[in-house]
């Protein structure tokens, strides 16, 4: 057989008579959105084959014991188990890790097949879209320490510790004013304040 790859994109693999040829199931592939996104494991099967009759492949991933009859790696962006008996894979994805991505990336596992002498390798690519998550702001605690018809002034930390603003990139972040109830609210500092116009001063 000359094709170099197999099936499912992954190479062949030649001189030990044994090579994972493709795997079998839903490409590993995840899209990232500007939402705080959720993820579904992925499953498929690594196939093998040997030129050699009546032997028994057995399956994994390199440079990890197989447990329990499954060998387990956790990678950057997810776990991947490999059953050594069938090659049966599942991929669980880390939904915090995906999220954090604002560009596209891939990760890869070196899966294995053996017929009890020789083995063979391959790789599986986890392929991930990434994308800029909008940051989130649920609530802003009160701020204590004003006096009634006296300037109060709130520093950029303050403000920041008293929300619960959060970006998954961990992308410094501004505060923008959208709305002043009573009073006049200026930004600045020193001698040297300017009003704040709602809706567009960022803080």
């Amino acid at each position: 057989d000359t094709d170099s790859r197999g099936a499912g994109g992954v190479p062949r693999a030649g001189g030990s008579g044994i090579g994972i040829v493709r795997y079998l199931g839903d490409a590993v592939n995840f899209l990232d959105t500007a939402a705080a996104d959720t993820f579904a494991t992925t499953t498929g099967t690594l196939a093998g084959a040997d030129v050699d009759a009546n032997t028994t492949l057995t399956y994994g991933i390199a440079n990890v014991t197989v447990t329990n009859g499954v060998a387990t790696k956790v990678g950057t962006y997810g776990t991947l188990a490999v059953t050594a008996t069938t090659g049966a894979y599942t991929f669980t994805p880390n939904a915090v890790a995906i999220n954090a991505l604002a560009a596209n990336t891939t990760e890869t596992f070196t899966v294995t097949v053996s017929d009890g002498t020789a083995t063979t390798t391959a790789t599986l690519t986890v392929t991930l879209t990434g994308a800029n998550d909008t940051p989130t702001l649920t609530t802003v605690a009160a701020l204590t320490g004003g006096t009634e018809d006296t300037a109060y002034e709130i520093t950029s930390a303050a403000l920041a510790a008293a929300a619960d603003e959060a970006d998954a990139e961990g992308t410094a972040l501004s505060f923008r004013v959208e709305a002043v109830s009573t009073g006049t609210l200026e930004k600045g500092g020193g001698s040297t304040w300017v009003a704040v116009t709602v809706g567009t001063t960022l803080l």
